[in-house]
């Protein structure tokens, strides 16, 4: 038996012909190479983790992994001196690893995520070739995946970073190394001492504000741990959602930044829902152009007086070629583009291909003019005020039936529908319909080719802080 030492213990593998590790117990490594060249012991454990795949997904497995780690024999002097950095390396060694397999989708337990990879790939060319061509830079928002995958292929492929939407997004993106906006203000003591830790630690973050005790609160925070954060100021540009209005409140704001020992005044931040979701091509481009252009006058405002205002961040999937056209907007922040859905489909047809499907099974036909599938409310998103749309079968209507059924009228079905039979659905929503799901089946044709984890592996978080 071969013994793989790793900084929890020893994993052993039958030889060179049996490259499956066996574990057979954590033991101390008091003695072990591990911790007399600790280096070594990381080399090897990334080929660990994948080896292990199936067992750690178990959470309790990790939090056993994670207790061996902290109280462990022998492993005291190299816990201490490396704080929770070895931690945080095993984490994202699992919540990031694309694991590969080779195996038919319809193999697959359903309800299940999937995503054509084909069709992913040519929806991130086609955006970043837009941008770039535009002379503006990407930031897609990584509140539409929450996939650190994703998130990697996106700035591969030219994206300068990500947007998050929330705390637990930006640990995730911070975590895997990306520059990272948060796009949406904050209002307590403990978030900002949490974004101050993260920006003091070295991490490229940049966050928003549209009230000034929102910017005492991060001036405060970041004082206290000696940081400091580059902020924008958010526009409320028609929605009412969040953002100042844009009038002398707005420049009011940006100079109390500049005005703030550890804050740096970066720019503007404006986004118009409802010119994302306008339907009508004349009717969007109009309502989008008015809407950016309260920004633009607070952005001109702002240059004459003196500030770098110079960034204007915002825009969407559905107004990408527009904002691309305008010359004040710098970045551009949609999200939804990789995998679509169908309200945006229904606003931008075919601008962007459907990558994001979601497979079920129909489990009942007993009756001849309907069939359910196991898919309902807790596998798509209903915040629409329609329902998935099957791939490659009309003549159907789609009715909620629970919160495990969706139910199929077959009105004029293309092709008849047997019991058994796997149906793929393009979500109504893609962003909080991926918010109920822990992995995406990444496929080729019909093979599932990576399984990528969302989420940052849920149930976790909380135990790996980063805590420098």
């Amino acid at each position: 038996m071969d013994a793989i030492p790793t900084p929890f213990g020893f994993f052993e593998s039958a030889g060179q012909h049996d490259t499956a590790p066996r574990r057979v117990g954590f033991r101390g490594v008091r003695h072990s190479r591990a911790v007399r060249n600790f280096e070594y012991a990381l080399q090897h454990l990334n080929d660990v983790l994948i080896g292990m795949f199936v067992v750690i997904q178990n959470d309790h497995v990790i939090q056993l992994l994670q207790a061996n780690i902290r109280t462990g024999p022998g492993f005291g002097r190299c816990y201490c001196f490396h704080d929770d950095r070895l931690l945080i390396w095993i984490r994202l060694s699992y919540m990031t690893m694309a694991m590969t397999v080779h195996s038919s989708k319809f193999d697959l337990p359903t309800p299940a995520l999937l995503v054509d990879l084909d069709r992913f790939e040519s929806n991130l060319r086609k955006m970043q070739v837009a941008v770039t061509r535009s002379g503006k830079q990407l930031r897609p928002h990584a509140k539409a995946h929450k996939c650190v995958e994703i998130a990697r292929r996106q700035v591969k492929a030219g994206a300068i970073g990500v947007c998050v939407a929330t705390l637990s997004e930006m640990q995730w993106m911070n975590s895997a190394g990306f520059d990272v906006l948060l796009t949406t203000p904050v209002a307590s003591r403990s978030k900002t001492d949490h974004i101050a830790s993260l920006a003091k630690s070295g991490n490229n973050i940049r966050v928003v504000v549209d009230h000034p005790d929102q910017v005492r609160l991060y001036q405060d925070s970041a004082v206290r741990v000696g940081a400091r954060i580059p902020v924008l100021v958010d526009l409320d540009i028609g929605d009412h959602r969040t953002g100042i209005p844009c009038d002398e409140r707005a420049i009011a704001l940006a100079r109390q930044i500049a005005g703030s020992s550890n804050l740096r005044f970066s720019g503007l931040q404006a986004y118009s829902v409802s010119g994302s979701h306008t339907e009508g091509d004349v009717e969007r481009r109009d309502h989008s152009t008015l809407a950016i252009a309260q920004a633009i006058a607070i952005q001109r405002a702002l240059l004459e007086a003196g500030f770098d205002a110079r960034t204007l961040t915002g825009a969407s999937t559905g107004t990408w070629n527009i904002d691309t056209t305008i010359p004040e907007v710098t970045e551009i922040q949609a999200g939804s583009y990789p995998l679509m859905d169908v309200a945006y489909r229904r606003i931008i047809g075919d601008d962007f291909e459907p990558a994001m499907t979601v497979l079920a099974t129909v489990i009942s036909a007993s009756h001849p003019d309907r069939v359910t599938v196991d898919a309902g409310y807790k596998s798509f998103a209903t915040d629409r005020p329609f329902g998935p749309d099957p791939v490659g079968l009309e003549g159907v209507r789609w009715q909620w039936g629970g919160d495990e059924h969706g139910i199929l009228h077959l009105e004029k079905p293309s092709h008849a529908i047997r019991l058994g039979d796997q149906i793929e659905f393009i979500p109504p929503h893609c962003d909080p319909t991926v918010n109920l799901y822990d992995r995406i089946h990444a496929t080729r044709g019909d093979r599932v080719v990576e399984v990528w984890p969302t989420k940052g592996n849920p149930g976790m978080g909380k135990e790996f802080v980063i805590n420098h």
